[in-house]
């Protein structure tokens, strides 16, 4: 069963998994102007690993961007 309290676990697993820290997530969304509270972001991990892939690959491109420039 899922509670709220191991919801931010599987959000900070899949991060790990995906090698991107939770402040970076959250700072390329908002530059990206996407809007995404901590609890979706959760579901998007335990329930939709491609599209939570998907926006991290998404600030990924956003960071890489700002590094080179």
């Amino acid at each position: 069963m899922c509670t709220l309290d191991n919801r931010p676990d599987a959000e900070t697993s899949a991060l790990k998994n995906l090698q991107v820290p939770y402040s970076r997530l959250m700072h390329g969304l908002a530059q990206e102007n996407i809007q995404v509270n901590r609890k979706v972001l959760s579901e998007l991990a335990m329930h939709e690993p491609y599209s939570f892939q998907a926006l991290v690959s998404q600030v990924r491109s956003f960071l890489w961007k700002t590094c080179e420039g």
